[in-house]
């Protein structure tokens, strides 16, 4: 696999939203002015888990093992 074991993740503080919903609205506001949108977007909110039909827990299958957040103070 290409995926590393840990994913670093450097995040301003300003760009941080509380809830999907508000990001899929920001995103909706973007398409209706026009404003290109990027070419990829990931929504990540830990590292890989996944458990199959008889729940055995599985980690790391799509995605890193471990996730690491970085928050930058940017006001």
């Amino acid at each position: 696999s290409l995926i590393p074991e840990t994913t670093i993740f450097v995040i301003k503080r300003s760009t941080i939203l509380p809830r999907v919903a508000q990001l899929a609205e920001k995103l909706h506001q973007m398409a209706e002015c026009d404003i290109r949108m990027p070419s990829c977007i990931n929504i990540i909110s830990g590292p890989s888990c996944t458990s199959d039909i008889e729940l055995i827990k599985v980690v790391g299958v799509h995605g890193s093992l471990n996730a690491i957040y970085v928050v930058i103070e940017d006001r």
